[in-house]
């Protein structure tokens, strides 16, 4: 048998996007692993709604301030999973993000030989439900969806990629991730660019720049998303 395995990395912040997040992925995965240091309380419960049979969870300090300290938690999941997961497969997935309702299409590509690493097709929201990205036509988030090989690493950056594979990168478009962190409001937007600011060791000053254009002043491309095009869980989050 070969699994399906979705890796998380958990901070501290509580966060009612995490709770739909894992609602979208824990059905169709056969096991969830969570890279936590020291979760709040709303994330336990969350982490602890995950079946004990498909719950992983591993501890490793998270260094708020340190400019490596993503690409280190990422490796922690991905050095367990070499060990215990190796040819099997796994989807990276942020607290933030939604898996599509059609993710049970990701079982179709778990025999193929052909390619080991996909970019993930991504809609990013900002403010609200209603508009999405339209900077570029289609976005693809690089390499969240692999076959675990032992290769495989992460660099210490601040937005780790994933490196050591063999062969190319294909594109993955049958099922989307939701990525709903800035619709969290301005504040936060502001708070991320500021520690962005200080903290990235992979955005150029023009980048940043982009980053705040974008992100805090709205100047950006984008397009309408009807509610019903978001994924099942999160229509019914806002429906309450």
């Amino acid at each position: 048998m070969t699994n399906l395995i979705a890796a998380y990395i958990v901070r501290d912040e509580p966060d009612y996007l995490f709770e739909l997040s894992v609602k979208s992925v824990v059905g169709l995965f056969d096991g969830i692993v969570f890279v936590v240091d020291q979760p709040c309380e709303q994330n336990w419960k969350i982490i602890d709604s995950v079946p004990a049979q498909k719950r992983i969870v591993l501890h490793n300090k998270y260094w708020k301030d340190s400019k490596g300290a993503d690409g280190r938690q990422r490796n922690v999941y991905l050095n367990y999973l070499k060990q215990k997961f190796v040819n099997d497969w796994c989807l990276v997935i942020d607290t933030d993000e939604v898996l599509s309702d059609n993710g049970y299409l990701l079982r179709e590509l778990l025999w193929q030989d052909q390619v080991k690493v996909f970019s993930v097709h991504m809609e990013h929201f900002f403010w609200n439900l209603g508009f999405a990205d339209a900077t570029i036509e289609k976005h693809f988030v690089p390499a969240r969806f692999f076959k675990i090989t032992s290769s495989l690493s992460y660099d210490e950056v601040e937005h780790p990629v994933l490196k050591g594979f063999e062969g190319g990168v294909a594109l993955l478009d049958q099922v989307t991730l939701f990525h709903y962190g800035p619709t969290r409001g301005l504040q936060d937007e502001i708070k991320k660019y500021r520690k962005q600011t200080v903290k990235s060791n992979i955005h150029t000053p023009d980048q940043l720049s982009q980053w705040h254009d974008f992100h805090i002043m709205g100047r950006l491309p984008i397009k309408e998303f009807k509610f019903e095009q978001h994924p099942l869980v999160v229509q019914e989050y806002f429906k309450k």
